[in-house]
């Protein structure tokens, strides 16, 4: 709606804003954890506070860059931090705690920003959103279909078809008798192979455990990095046609998806990442790209997040846009595969549920 475009306009043109619901509405009942405290991190995913703030109108959201973190503190008793895209480091946690912050709770279901071991000696609970628990896996199900079938249709080709008033290229490709490769097998991976099935495509996955007898049936073949390490995931690449990376970002997964990974799959093939950046070796990925291994690459995740202070184009995003302009089949969307109105009802739901819960459970 407007009201909430304009608010993300205004959320993006400054670099500090706050939100604070003072108004109630008629009937509405005050709970006596009405005037909760809650501070977002960064300037990035600013739909998260409105969606708080539509569910909860008399909290108090604030919001601020990694810069002003400790000042929000020090000035606000906050009870709750949500880190979104900023690291929670050691130094960040015991400032939290010393500012008498309760609950890190994520929007979503990434905590790989966070110091947990840090926030446990200081006495501050960790919590996050399982993907069960919200439609995020069903909305980055689809970005990946989405990015997939724009690399696999050449959107810049067409564009210039377009340009030049001509009708009848470029040719595209369809998933239909595709053998594609879907590396975790979690919600996300779950929801990708149903749809790359029913687009006729044969998938094998690759996840990091065990292969449960329901998972296995839903794919023609399983690997699993305990059991064959990386090498198992290479000999599953070979003469794949698609690639889509939906695993966690962890030691095992840091760069697993390398050259060996990369030349293993068909001449052509193309390759989806709505993960984490780090999961794919950049530079042996794009060498690739330039080489025209690859048929294509769409990208939703970059190797440094958020954007901000990316000094040396460490979230590669300079270099990705340079390869568009040169020509090369590139997509990339920012990070918002899991961000959609259904998304956004369901996680909010669950962040306030859990927050109010944690707080009377923590007063009882």
């Amino acid at each position: 709606s407007m009201p909430i475009l304009l608010a993300v306009r205004r959320a993006e043109a400054t670099r500090r804003w706050r939100c604070s619901g003072s108004s109630i509405a008629r009937g509405h009942q005050v709970s006596r954890h009405a005037r909760l405290t809650i501070l977002f991190c960064g300037r990035d995913f600013p739909l998260s506070l409105h969606a708080t703030r539509s569910r909860r109108p008399t909290w108090n959201l604030l919001a601020s860059d990694r810069a002003g973190l400790e000042e929000e503190m020090a000035s606000h008793a906050v009870d709750v931090v949500v880190p979104l895209m900023t690291r929670i480091d050691a130094s960040l946690v015991a400032t939290a705690s010393r500012s008498g912050v309760k609950l890190i709770h994520q929007f979503g279901a990434g905590l790989e920003g966070v110091d947990k071991d840090a926030a446990e000696r200081h006495g501050v609970a960790v919590r996050n959103i399982p993907a069960g628990e919200s439609a995020n896996a069903i909305s980055s199900a689809e970005h990946a279909i989405y990015l997939l079938m724009s690399i696999m249709r050449n959107p810049r080709a067409m564009r210039a078809s377009l340009e030049e008033r001509l009708l009848g290229l470029p040719a595209g490709t369809t998933i239909h008798s595709k053998r594609a490769l879907v590396v975790g097998f979690g919600g996300l991976g779950q929801e990708i192979t149903r749809r790359l099935t029913c687009l006729g495509a044969d998938v094998v996955a690759f996840r990091c455990g065990d292969w449960p007898a329901g998972d296995r049936a839903m794919v023609s073949g399983a690997g699993s990095f305990t059991v064959s390490g990386q090498a198992g995931l290479v000999e599953m690449a070979r003469d794949r046609d698609i690639l889509i990376v939906c695993c966690p970002l962890s030691a095992n997964t840091l760069n697993l998806v390398d050259r060996s990974v990369l030349l293993a799959l068909n001449p052509g093939a193309f390759v989806v990442n709505v993960a984490r950046g780090g999961i794919v070796n950049r530079k042996e990925l794009l060498e690739l790209v330039r080489a025209k291994r690859l048929g294509g690459i769409g990208l939703d995740v970059f190797w440094k997040e958020p954007f901000i202070d990316d000094e040396g184009d460490q979230s590669g995003l300079k270099e990705l846009e340079q390869l568009r302009q040169e020509g090369f089949n590139v997509e990339l969307t920012p990070h918002v595969a899991g961000v959609t109105t259904e998304s956004l009802q369901a996680m909010s739901s669950f962040f306030v549920k859990s927050i109010e819960q944690f707080f009377a459970a923590d007063s009882s």
